[in-house]
């Protein structure tokens, strides 16, 4: 659930990305995501409509976790979805009505305003960095949002990174598999992506 805390206070500092981070946060998501499946790979012009462009639909905004000399060692975009579709949970089973009772996840009214949470990496050895970036958004970055959708390769490089997220922040969790007649094709991969 998103606002269940106040913005991440930690060792690293939390903020917006600028145009001129560009090249520092490139450098980060290819070092990142070098040997991964599923990635679809930014350019300066992709990156550029993230951190710089007004006027994104749906909008976006980029945040950086950086060191005490200023160098970034993590990034999260997010995708602010509830601006444009919101989903109203309504006649829910008994047993789904119980179980919410217990572990309370349906937001108040049942009314769902999503981001999506994209684009993350971390330095090597910063994955602590990665987590104050998660709490943050939850905490608000993620604006009027009350739930995060984050989609992934659990055998990728984020897997131990949204492992441990798992553990810390709890949730609805989907699966999905791929099926095809042959391996993916660097040329093109594809992203994971929840509609």
């Amino acid at each position: 659930r998103v606002g269940a805390s106040a913005p991440a206070d930690g060792p690293f500092s939390v903020r917006p990305a600028t145009s001129e981070d560009l090249a520092e946060i490139l450098d980060g998501l290819q070092e990142f995501y070098a040997a991964a499946n599923f990635y679809r790979p930014q350019d300066s012009t992709t990156l550029r409509q993230w951190i710089a462009e007004a006027g994104t639909s749906p909008p976006r905004a980029y945040f950086v976790a950086t060191e005490a000399h200023g160098r970034i060692v993590a990034g999260l975009g997010i995708t602010h979805l509830y601006r444009y579709l919101a989903h109203r949970v309504v006649n829910l089973p008994f047993w789904m009505r119980a179980l919410d009772f217990i572990f309370h996840e349906m937001p108040d009214g049942g009314l769902l305003r999503e981001a999506d949470v994209g684009l993350v990496f971390h330095r090597p050895g910063d994955i602590a960095a990665a987590h104050q970036l998660w709490d943050a958004a939850r905490g608000g970055l993620a604006g009027e949002a009350n739930s995060l959708l984050f989609s992934f390769d659990p055998q990728g490089p984020l897997g131990p990174l949204a492992s441990r997220l798992w553990r810390r922040a709890g949730g609805v969790r989907l699966q999905a598999a791929l099926l095809a007649d042959k391996p993916p094709d660097p040329a093109r991969p594809l992203a994971p992506w929840v509609l």
